[in-house]
């Protein structure tokens, strides 16, 4: 039930509209004064239902915040800002820690690399409370003045894993490259 509170409100919300019909329609048979009571009853149900989905982050809202500022650090070439979401326990592809990724990442990151990225599609999978993982494909624009040389576009799909720390944030755990597109960021003989 929490999922048609929290993730998909529409549920709900087809619900109240419905029970504002029905209300509507008995409102004939209640005398004047409780009929605008009455009838209140369905918006006020879709405005809590509104508020509730408003003020409540769920795991699945939280993952896909934390892999849209990701992408957003990527985009601003802010590889402190990148670095920040990275667990201190991670594991990359051969087993890189987090110290040999920031390296990377700040070798990528130094001079110009993308011009732009859009999210071609992400889907939430796992979503839980220690962590999840989100599987994206991304579209983006190489800069010409960057590591390749020339601009052009790359499409790549990611699996990204996801730990909560301490304080709830969602941290990145491990990144790996399902579909390269013919580069690996995590390969410098690619570059």
């Amino acid at each position: 039930m929490a999922y048609h509170i929290f993730d998909d409100p529409t549920l709900l919300i087809v619900i109240a509209v419905i029970l504002e019909m029905l209300l509507l329609v008995a409102s004939v048979f209640v005398p004047q004064r409780r009929r605008k009571l009455m009838l209140l009853i369905g918006p006020g149900l879709v405005a809590l239902v509104l508020a509730l989905d408003y003020l409540v982050q769920t795991n699945r809202e939280g993952l896909v915040s934390v892999t849209h500022e990701l992408l957003d650090a990527v985009e601003r070439e802010d590889a402190p800002a990148v670095m920040e979401r990275v667990s201190p326990d991670a594991r990359f592809r051969n087993r890189l820690d987090k110290a040999a990724v920031g390296a990377v990442i700040n070798g990528l990151l130094q001079r110009p690399f993308v011009k732009a990225i859009n999210v071609v599609r992400l889907n939430v999978e796992e979503p839980e409370d220690a962590g999840g993982s989100v599987r994206l494909r991304v579209r983006a624009i190489l800069d010409s003045q960057g590591v390749y040389g020339e601009e052009f576009p790359v499409t790549t799909e990611w699996r990204l894993e996801f730990v909560r720390d301490g304080d709830g944030l969602y941290r990145l755990a491990d990144a790996i490259l399902l579909d390269p597109s013919n580069i690996d960021p995590f390969r410098p003989s690619s570059w």
